[in-house]
C-alpha cells in the first residue's frame, strides 16, 4: 500500500489535483507582498525526477517499485543495495545531506522517509534572470537575487538578459512544492515569477497560488510592472468593475481579489479626468476596466454607456478618486439595471 500511495502522487496529472489557495491577489497586492518579482528563463529543475515534463520520470517509477518489491521478497543486504542503487539512479542530483542519508539507510522504511523528505522539499528551479522588478536590500527597485539559496548583495535589479554591465549571467533559485500547489515550470520557458522571501531559510518560494505565469500569458501584469519600473512619477493604476448588481458588496471576499463580478456591464466607457485632460477605457466582457501609468493626484471618474462619445448616457459619476505613487486604486461602479451592453 505504501508503494501504491507514492506512485499515485507521481502519476496523477497535476491539473486534476485541486490546490485550495487561501488567498488570490491582484497584481498590485501580489507585488506589494512578494519578496522578489522578476522575469526569468528556466535553466533546470531539480530533482529532475520530480519534473512533470521530464520524459524519464515515467519509466523510473516502476523501477523503484520493482526494486522495493524484490527487497521484500528477498530482504538481503544485496537487495537493499540494489534498492539504494535504483534510488541513486532516479535521484542523481540529490543534495549532499540527502546522499548521506541514502548511504546510511539500512531499511526500506528509512528510504521511504528519505523519499518523503525529497517530496516535501519540493523542486528547485534555476532561472536565468532577464528583468527584476523587485527584490533588493536597498529599495524596491533593486534585485534580491538568490544563488544557492543566498543573497548576492552587489547585483543591480534593473539589468536585462540576466547580466550586469556585461558581467556573468545572474541566476535565481526558486523553490516550488511538489504536488497540487507546485508550479509546473518547463525548461527553456520564460516566466514572470512572484516569489516569497523566507526570512528564516533565506530562499525564494513560489506556487500556483501566486500570480506566477508564463510571460506569454502575463500581459495584464506586465503593463503595471512596466510603468512601475520605468516611470516612477506616473506609476499608479486605477482598476475596477462596472456592474448592475446592487448587492455586489455581499460577494466581496477580502482574501481574494476579484477577477470577475456578477452582472457585469461590458463595453461601458470610463472617463478619467485630471488637470483638464481625460483618458478613456472600455470594460471587457467581465465588466473590468484598467488605467495604468497614472501620475499621483486627484482624478474624477465617470462611467458612460457603450457608444460614448457619439451616444452620451451617463451611468455613474463623476466621482473623486485618489491615485498615489506606485499604488493602485480600486472602484466598483454601480450602473442602472437596464444598460446597453449588459
Amino acid at each position: 500500500m505504501r508503494r501504491l500511495r507514492l506512485i499515485w502522487w507521481l502519476l496523477v496529472p497535476s491539473p486534476l489535483l485541486a490546490c485550495k489557495c487561501q488567498m488570490s491577489l491582484s497584481v498590485c497586492h501580489e507585488f506589494a507582498v512578494s519578496g522578489a518579482v522578476f522575469i526569468g528563463t528556466v535553466e533546470s529543475v531539480t530533482p529532475a525526477f520530480l519534473d512533470r515534463w521530464n520524459p524519464a520520470q515515467r519509466p523510473s517509477l516502476p523501477q523503484l517499485n520493482e526494486a522495493e518489491a524484490r527487497y521484500h521478497q528477498d530482504p538481503s543486504p544485496a537487495s537493499l543495495g540494489a534498492l539504494k542503487d535504483t534510488f541513486r539512479k532516479i535521484f542523481p542530483d540529490l543534495p549532499p545531506d540527502y546522499q548521506q542519508r541514502l548511504q546510511a539507510a539500512g531499511t526500506p522504511a528509512q528510504l521511504n522517509s528519505l523519499f518523503d523528505s525529497v517530496l516535501n522539499h519540493g523542486k528547485q528551479v534555476r532561472f536565468l534572470v532577464r528583468t527584476v522588478f523587485r527584490g533588493g536590500d536597498d529599495d524596491d527597485d533593486k534585485a534580491d537575487p538568490k544563488k544557492d539559496g543566498k543573497k548576492d548583495d552587489d547585483q543591480d535589479g534593473k539589468q536585462a538578459a540576466g547580466k550586469k554591465d556585461g558581467d556573468k549571467p545572474r541566476f535565481f533559485d526558486v523553490y516550488t512544492p511538489f504536488g497540487d500547489c507546485g508550479y509546473d515550470f518547463q525548461q527553456g520557458e520564460t516566466y514572470l515569477v512572484y516569489a516569497d522571501d523566507d526570512e528564516e531559510t533565506n530562499i525564494l518560494e513560489t506556487s500556483r497560488c501566486s500570480r506566477t505565469n508564463r510571460v506569454t500569458d502575463a500581459g495584464a501584469d506586465l503593463a503595471y510592472l512596466y510603468f512601475l519600473q520605468n516611470s516612477a512619477e506616473a506609476s499608479g493604476r486605477f482598476e475596477g468593475f462596472v456592474t448592475t448588481n446592487p448587492y455586489y458588496q455581499v460577494e466581496i471576499d477580502h482574501l481574494h481579489d476579484p477577477e470577475k463580478i456578477s452582472s457585469p456591464v461590458s463595453g461601458a466607457v470610463l472617463e478619467l479626468q485630471s488637470g483638464g485632460r481625460a483618458r478613456y477605457a472600455a470594460t471587457d466582457p467581465d465588466g473590468r476596466f484598467v488605467f495604468d501609468g497614472l501620475a499621483t493626484g486627484e482624478y474624477q471618474v465617470a462611467a458612460y454607456e457603450s457608444g460614448y462619445p457619439e451616444h452620451v448616457r451617463l451611468l455613474q459619476g463623476p466621482a473623486r478618486v485618489r491615485i498615489d505613487t506606485k499604488s493602485c486604486a480600486n472602484r466598483i461602479i454601480l450602473a442602472p439595471p437596464a444598460v446597453v451592453g449588459h
